[in-house]
């Protein structure tokens, strides 16, 4: 669970930080948050992908944040992580890997 937090504070960035929103504790709760979450990150990013909700959501469910790695296509994704060394796909697709092991 911890690695949970730790992955989406990375992804989320600042966004999440500026919030203080706290995780929802039960599935059902996911979707509104993930959609939240994805609403404050196109505020910043207007290009950000949709597909952001569906991995959000995919990660709380498996406590696995390799669904994002499907988002490392998009430039704006790769832009609103906290590592500004990421700039092509293969290497935030390697990012995400590592933060799953």
């Amino acid at each position: 669970m911890k690695k949970i937090f730790i992955v989406l504070f990375i992804l989320v960035g600042a966004a999440l930080l500026a919030s203080c929103v706290e995780l929802p504790d039960e599935p059902q709760e996911y979707l509104p948050w993930c959609k939240e979450q994805y609403q404050q990150l196109l505020a910043e990013y207007p290009d950000y992908p949709p597909a952001f909700i569906g991995a959000c959501v995919s990660t709380m469910q498996t406590g696995k944040p390799t669904a994002y790695v499907s988002l490392c296509g998009y430039e704006p994704f790769r832009e609103s992580l906290e590592d500004p060394s990421i700039t092509t796909k293969k290497e935030c697709i390697q990012y995400i890997l590592n933060y799953g092991e």
